[in-house]
């Protein structure tokens, strides 16, 4: 650190109200400053999130790039008022001259402090930074294994009954049950159903069928693909479940656990 002139700006002593920025990240850096009373936050901008690094109180520097800088650096995280707060305003130049009536040994001891400040705030910012990273990966993990225990499809052979919803208590269809998972079934039909009876896509059905745990699944659900199926002149229906109650939900649950 050096002497940039002989012009001293006054320090000055502003107040803030809890929410304001004090200093944002990003801008030109002029001023060091000295929270005098209140308490104060460092902000870093990670994605569309505002990470908190630390907190200030009273008697805390902050702003330290701009020393080290020479005021030609710019804030690297944003200060904002965590409370009601008072801050006293160093203009770089200010500090300087301040700094250049200290003796050799003090001089050596502030400029020593200054750059071991501004490490410690680079390091935590760094840290900050990784926590957040960790705290992604996480959420990614957790979200992935939510999406494959609810996407996990068990294959099966069970046969089952299905009617048109909306039609009469008596009219049910046999169907065999190839493969199921808390979004939906693959049905195998053949036979007259497929001539009486639309199977095309879009068509909404009610399904009964027994799991080999002995419990009765009873949902209503829609046709979202058709093909062919593997007995002849059968045919494979992919369907959506679109109404199931919370007890059969939880059978279900049961049965698709590992």
């Amino acid at each position: 650190m050096g002497s940039t002139g002989k012009k001293s700006p006054a320090v000055r002593l502003l107040k803030y109200k809890k929410g304001e920025l004090i200093a944002k990240e990003g801008d030109y850096a002029a001023s060091m400053y000295r929270l005098i009373s209140g308490k104060a936050k460092l902000v870093i901008r990670y994605g569309e999130r505002d990470l908190t690094v630390t907190a200030l109180g009273p008697g805390e520097f902050f702003g330290e790039n701009a020393v080290i800088g020479l005021g030609s650096d710019s804030h690297p995280v944003s200060v904002m008022a965590h409370e009601d707060a008072e801050v006293e305003i160093w203009h770089h130049k200010r500090f300087l001259t301040e700094y250049e009536k200290f003796s050799g040994p003090l001089k050596y001891i502030v400029s020593q402090d200054v750059h071991r400040l501004a490490e410690s705030r680079s390091l935590i910012n760094r840290m900050a930074m990784t926590r957040e990273e960790q705290r992604r990966e996480e959420r990614a993990k957790v979200s992935w294994a939510s999406q494959r225990r609810r996407h996990y499809r068990k294959e099966m052979n069970i046969d089952c009954l299905y009617r048109p919803q909306g039609a009469p208590d008596k009219v049910w269809l046999q169907g065999v049950a190839k493969d199921i998972s808390k979004e939906g079934v693959g049905l195998e039909v053949r036979g007259p159903a497929l001539v009486h009876y639309s199977h095309d896509v879009g068509e909404r059905f009610e399904v009964d069928l027994d799991l080999p745990n002995g419990n009765k699944l009873l949902f209503k659900a829609v046709i979202v693909s058709t093909a062919m199926g593997q007995a002849k002149g059968s045919r494979f229906l992919g369907m959506s479940i679109t109404e199931i109650s919370l007890d059969n939900q939880k059978k279900l649950g049961f049965f698709l656990m590992p």
